[in-house]
């Protein structure tokens, strides 16, 4: 079975996650809060209105609006993924988070590298997590880019969550399962 929007118990069927209007940061919620662009500032970030996960298996992916702004930088521009720091907007440290960048680097809490993946408007990037085996999976148009063991403490509480520096630098709009993967 592949991961879902929902813990495999059956919890929350029909409860799809969106961002949450009420824990967001700089910048402005759209399209039933599943874009978030930032505001060109350095606290813009927004978390899932489903976190603080701790077991189960879970997904949700990210399609490019427009093409990232640098594919060689690993920069401020669009980050996704997990995140183990329930404050919005988060102290974007990199001990905090497991996530992938429009730009092609991801970070798995605290090792970070370029996952040289050239990624364009319309694609899918998309991170899973089993947090009963402990393990991830990104993937960008469906094919695996990078997989391996959540670093860090297993069982700490997880946040979905998007940081936006701006729409003009990299634009996504998230699907929990409103719409088929």
């Amino acid at each position: 079975d592949s991961p879902s929007t929902y813990d495999d118990s059956g919890n929350g069927v029909g409860n799809y996650c969106t961002w949450n209007p009420l824990h967001k940061g700089n910048g402005t919620l759209s399209n039933g809060n599943l874009e978030f662009v930032g505001d060109n500032s350095w606290l813009c970030q927004t978390h899932g209105t489903i976190g603080g996960l701790t077991s189960g298996k879970w997904y949700y992916e990210m399609t490019l609006l427009n093409d990232p702004s640098n594919q060689n930088w690993n920069g401020e521009t669009q980050k996704f993924g997990w995140t183990s720091n329930p404050e919005v907007p988060g102290s974007y440290v990199s001990t905090d988070w497991l996530g992938f960048e429009d730009t092609g680097w991801y970070r798995n809490f605290g090792s970070q590298a370029d996952s040289s993946t050239t990624m364009v408007s319309g694609g899918v990037i998309s991170i899973s997590v089993d947090l009963d085996a402990n393990t991830f999976n990104f993937r960008y148009n469906n094919s695996s880019v990078l997989s391996g063991t959540i670093g860090g403490t297993a069982g700490r509480a997880l946040y979905p969550f998007h940081m936006s520096y701006s729409g003009s630098n990299g634009k996504m709009a998230a699907n929990f399962g409103q719409r088929a993967f």
